[in-house]
């Protein structure tokens, strides 16, 4: 089953997409709820951070897609997600381009060079994020 959606071309996002950060042991922590900075700024050699379109998918598509597209390349299991639009995003002077490598992929780009202000930015995410725990 493939989860492209027709509709949307590469590159484009619509303000109203949903943009889903999956999240891993590290990142978060079921027990104190505790979200790791770290999972909001670009990792170590990438330019942006990973996100998937998952508009209109239902909840178990959404955790399927970040099963095959995300867990399975880092063979660690996913343990919550955190979902956005792209205004969350533009409104912190980022951009969304989405490339559809693999399906449904976007990149968060415009990152400040400087990890002391990544780190505001990723703080700010933070505190707009709603947590849904894998079930």
């Amino acid at each position: 089953m493939s989860f492209v959606d027709s509709e949307t071309t590469r590159g484009e996002i619509d303000e109203l997409d949903i943009l889903t950060k999956y999240l891993f042991e590290r990142e978060y922590n079921p027990r104190t709820r505790h979200l790791a900075p770290s999972a909001f700024h670009p990792r170590i050699g990438k330019q942006g951070l990973s996100v998937f379109v998952t508009s209109d998918l239902s909840e178990a598509e959404i955790w399927n897609l970040g099963e095959r597209a995300v867990a399975a390349t880092r063979a660690k299991p996913l343990i919550a997600r955190a979902d956005y639009s792209e205004a969350d995003f533009v409104s912190l002077s980022l951009h969304v381009v989405r490339d559809d490598t693999p399906e449904r992929h976007a990149d968060v780009l415009g990152w400040p060079e400087d990890i002391s202000a990544q780190l505001e930015i990723a703080q700010e995410l933070i505190a707009r994020t709603q947590v849904t725990l894998r079930s």
